[in-house]
C-alpha cells in the first residue's frame, strides 16, 4: 500500500513540475515593470549629474571672470557686455551687467553664464559690488 501511494504521489508530482503560461506571463510583466523603473531612475540620475556638472562649470567661469575684474582694481564702466570664453572643453557665454549704486564710485557687477549651445539660458548669475580701493 505504501508503495502504491508513493507512485501515485510521484505521478502527481510529474504533472506539477514547471510553470503555467499565466505564471510566466505574470513574472515577465513584473520583471518588465521593475526594468522600466530602474531605467527611468538611472536616466534621471544621469540627467541630474550632467546638470550639476554644467552648473559647476558655469560657476567656475563666473568666479574666474569676477576674480579677473577684481584683480584689475578698476571697476568696469556701466552697461552690458557679452563675451564668449572657452573653459573645460566648452564655450561659455558671459553677460556682464554693470550698474551704478547709491554710493559714489561703487558699482554692482552681475555676471550671468550660459553654455554656448543654450546662449540665452543662463544657468548661473553671480553678483558683487566694487569700488575704488
Amino acid at each position: 500500500m505504501r508503495k502504491s501511494l508513493n507512485s501515485h504521489a510521484l505521478g502527481r508530482l510529474k504533472h506539477s513540475l514547471g510553470f503555467t503560461l499565466l505564471e510566466v506571463m505574470i513574472a515577465v510583466a513584473i520583471f518588465a515593470g521593475v526594468a522600466v523603473t530602474i531605467t527611468d531612475t538611472a536616466s534621471m540620475r544621469v540627467d541630474n549629474l550632467l546638470s550639476v556638472r554644467m552648473m559647476t562649470m558655469a560657476s567656475f567661469v563666473a568666479e574666474n571672470r569676477l576674480a579677473e575684474i577684481q584683480l584689475t582694481g578698476i571697476p568696469p564702466g556701466e552697461g552690458e557686455n557679452k563675451d564668449v570664453i572657452e573653459m573645460g572643453d566648452n564655450e561659455w557665454n558671459i553677460l556682464t551687467k554693470v550698474e551704478k549704486t547709491q554710493f559714489p564710485g561703487m558699482v554692482r557687477i552681475d555676471l550671468s553664464v550660459a553654455p554656448e549651445e543654450f546662449k540665452d539660458n543662463y544657468v548661473i548669475t553671480l553678483s558683487t559690488v566694487m569700488g575704488p580701493h
